[in-house]
């Protein structure tokens, strides 16, 4: 018996053209008095095409599916955002604004008439929630004791017959983020490892709380095998406590949870643990002397790793709750723009005053110091304006990755900057680079957040304060880091081009102008050059004209600019190509409409 022939297979065939000739040339070969008949409109010819047609589709979704697998080659923004997790990078589509209002409240004067009567000096409770004038919910961080000696305290009124203060207003200030307290709650029934329950809240910026009813708190964790999370402690110690306000504790998460943002998704995943497992966990395990080095029977250590988070060294990853109700407590932002301009916070809804002996106090009194509140925010507040695109994103991902959570190079700053979670406030753009002035490894961090507009704008107070204490996590010991302002350049463009004949110099004229408003519209990094080249380029690119006859470049100024001024002819190339930034600043072209200027000849 003859052995059966195995023709070969052309495997480079993958597109549409290719396929159908591979097809015909074997049928044609191997087949040739079955069918010979290829013409357009032949049933071989249908066959053909059919068979082609569904190659190349399959073809193509193959080469999707590989490209979509990898970073560097993906285009879907989901792929893009889970294959950063798996880097290490944390993208957050739920912004958060941060910022701090000013709070005014009138106090009767004492029987003296010298200051205000201390009893009638309340605290502003935390979770108090405020209101703009847009729409936007805020709510209070912290308790504002109006007590405090930094508070400012002015005579309000004053009797009209002698002259003496009946009341005195007292002025406080509170840090806020945006977004309004919900809770939700799901029912727990008997033991199953690892179970996941969905949020279906539009707008969730963090989970604030997870709670069952047997009164167990559960802890949000980056990964499931972090058993140890550090607290915030407050320094009751006088002697330091200036120096050192808050003590880091660890304690034992028994209980704990991730978030899984998936899309516009968000699910709570538990571990595998049962209830019993959290009995055997003690918290007198948490001494890094029992876990970080084990010999266990061998004469000599073979890991000396040691992961501070990972201190109880259990294999269940968390206890799943059981024959529970758990209730959720979070926070979200309700409305699409939570960014907010100077005095735009007005409203206080529902003020949570606590005052020291009420029973003792006239409730008449307590009322009027009540509704005498007045709040108003000085600066404005603002979260993130432009989320990262996805380009943005695969750059921060690998930047994440090479950091390592630590800070060592200039690249690890900059990654970790834009790790910092969205709550705590954002930067624009940052960069780092060592003090000379300094005998020290002193570093200066410049940092520029984004206004409301788009524009650039000094990153606020508080901002700046959390990303100094989220470095202090991952910088070496020895390094300080001082975070400061870089100093905006406002520039405009003057320019003068030659048009065709004929030409609508209007329309001209609008097509440059939206031209260089698309070229520099995103925001420069720091330091980054200002090329009078890329001005040319763009207006002789544009269809109309002729040539740039000339181009010239200048720095704003005035009530809506920065007044951080250089003088451009000495920072100006020898050849006039570009404008050297000094590399604490940056520059920017603020107002499209009028600080670019242009002429049609």
């Amino acid at each position: 018996m003859a052995k059966k022939f195995t023709p070969p297979i052309n495997y480079t065939s993958r597109d549409f053209s290719s396929i159908k000739n591979s097809l015909i040339e074997y049928a044609k070969k191997y087949y040739p008095n079955t069918s010979n008949d290829f013409n357009e409109a032949s049933f071989g010819a249908l066959m053909v095409d059919m068979v082609s047609y569904v190659g190349d589709i399959m073809s193509f979704y193959l080469d999707y599916q590989a490209s979509e697998s990898f970073l560097d080659t993906a285009i879907e923004f989901d792929n893009i955002v889970r294959l950063s997790k798996q880097l290490g990078y944390r993208y957050d589509p739920e912004v958060t604004a941060y910022g701090t209002v000013a709070i005014f409240i009138k106090v009767p004067a004492n029987t003296s008439g010298l200051g205000p009567d201390e009893n009638y000096i309340p605290i502003l409770k935390k979770n108090t929630r405020l209101q703009s004038t847009t729409g936007v919910s805020f709510i209070l961080t912290d308790d504002i004791d109006f007590k405090n000696s930094e508070n400012q305290v002015l005579v309000s009124d004053v009797d009209s017959t002698t002259g003496n203060p009946t009341f005195y207003a007292i002025k406080a200030y509170g840090e806020v983020v945006s977004g309004d307290i919900g809770y939700v709650e799901f029912s727990a029934g008997d033991f199953t490892p690892f179970p996941r329950y969905q949020l279906q809240t539009p707008g969730l910026a963090e989970i604030i709380s997870v709670t069952d009813s047997d009164g167990n708190e559960y802890y949000e964790v980056e990964y499931l095998s972090q058993d140890v999370i550090y607290m915030d402690i407050p320094n009751t110690n006088v002697e330091d406590r200036t120096f050192v306000p808050s003590i880091l504790k660890p304690v034992s998460a028994k209980r704990r949870f991730v978030v899984d943002k998936v899309g516009n998704d968000v699910f709570l995943q538990f571990g595998q643990g049962t209830s019993s497992d959290a009995i055997i966990e003690n918290d007198d395990k948490l001494d890094p002397n029992n876990v970080a080095i084990k010999m266990n029977a061998k004469p000599y250590v073979s890991n000396t790793s040691f992961d501070p988070t990972v201190l109880v060294k259990n294999s269940n990853l968390g206890v799943a709750p059981e024959n529970t109700t758990l209730r959720v407590i979070y926070r979200a932002n309700l409305t699409d723009n939570i960014n907010v301009g100077v005095n735009g916070v007005t409203l206080i809804t529902n003020p949570i005053f606590a005052f020291e002996n009420p029973e003792t106090l006239s409730d008449t009194a307590m009322q009027s110091v009540m509704t005498t509140a007045e709040i108003s925010n000085e600066e404005p507040i603002v979260g993130v304006v432009n989320l990262p695109a996805a380009d943005e994103v695969k750059i921060r991902a690998r930047n994440s990755f090479a950091a390592q959570n630590r800070a060592v190079t200039q690249r690890d700053y900059i990654s970790l900057v834009h790790n910092m979670p969205p709550r705590f406030g954002s930067v624009r753009r940052a960069a780092i680079m060592q003090d000379k002035d300094s005998f020290k490894r002193n570093l200066n961090l410049y940092v520029v957040s984004t206004g409301l507009d788009g524009t650039l704008l000094q990153t606020q107070r508080k901002i700046k304060v959390n990303l100094k204490n989220w470095l202090s996590q991952f910088k070496m010991i020895n390094d300080t880091v001082d975070i400061v302002d870089a100093n905006i350049i406002n520039l405009g463009i003057s320019y003068t081009a030659l048009g065709e004949r004929n030409v609508n110099k209007n329309d001209l004229l609008q097509s440059i102008n939206d031209a260089l408003s698309d070229k520099f519209s995103e925001a420069p990094q720091i330091g980054e050059s200002f090329f009078i080249t890329d001005v040319y380029n763009v207006i002789n690119e544009t269809p109309g004209v002729v040539d740039a006859m000339e181009v010239e470049i200048f720095q704003q100024s005035g009530v809506y600019y920065s007044d951080y001024l250089i003088d451009l002819e000495n920072y100006t190339s020898p050849d006039g190509r570009f404008i050297k930034i000094p590399s604490n600043a940056i520059w920017e072209i603020k107002f499209i409409g009028n600080d670019i200027k242009g002429k049609i000849v």
